[in-house]
């Protein structure tokens, strides 16, 4: 009986066998203890896997990168608030013209007295908030000096907009923590420093104690 044919097929499968696995991606690995393998670790996303030093280093500092990013943000939205907040205070009552920051109204002529102003609900464009003129103040004064203002559309979705990029990357990094992979940690750990070393430079010492700005750096 010939075997050489069977021979041949059989190499020949041994061989389409081994190219497969070549060329087949290894599945991720995960870990639910403290860990030092980054070996085949999948970044939450199959597709960002890392399978060689190339693509430790590189991912690696994605992360880096991406959690400085997430507390510069972060910082940036909080600093663009109090720098509103003391816009809107200063036109209430301070005497000082209120900036043109993401399309604020400009003071109205008579609005810089701060019982008055509380009180006036005008629109010139008919209360469509569409315009940059739109009415910001509303509600009511207590004995501290605090009040709710109406901002206008497009402060109020440039600021959301902020704060759900910052929710996405925030989310996503979380996820990575939950890795328990030591280098992936301390590489969101080593961004989180830079991020806030950088974007702390300018310190304001005007705000009061127990503010929302004072109290940001809670996630």
């Amino acid at each position: 009986m010939d075997h050489s044919h069977h021979s041949g097929m059989s190499t020949a499968a041994g061989a389409a066998s081994s190219l497969g696995e070549a060329v087949m991606p290894m599945r991720c690995k995960m870990n639910m203890v403290w860990n030092y393998d980054l070996q085949n670790i999948c970044l939450v996303f199959p597709s960002l896997q890392i399978t060689s030093p190339f693509t430790k280093y590189f991912y690696l500092s994605f992360l880096v990168v991406l959690s400085a990013t997430s507390e510069i943000l972060r910082l940036s939205l909080t600093r663009n608030d109090s720098q509103l907040r003391h816009s809107l205070r200063s036109q209430l009552g301070l005497g000082y013209s209120l900036p043109h920051h993401h399309n604020s109204p400009s003071p109205r002529p008579g609005a810089t007295s701060g019982s008055a102003a509380m009180g006036r609900r005008t629109s010139e464009n008919g209360g469509n908030g569409s315009g940059t003129d739109e009415p910001l103040l509303r509600g009511r004064r207590d004995g501290a000096g605090a009040g709710s203002v109406r901002l206008p559309w497009s402060i109020r979705v440039w600021r959301s907009a902020g704060y759900t990029a910052w929710m996405t990357i925030s989310s996503y990094l979380m996820l990575i923590l939950m890795s328990y992979n030591a280098y992936l940690i301390g590489s969101v750990l080593l961004g989180a420093f830079l991020g806030h070393l950088y974007a702390t430079k300018d310190f304001d010492i005007t705000l009061p104690a127990g503010s929302e700005e004072e109290r940001a750096g809670c996630h």
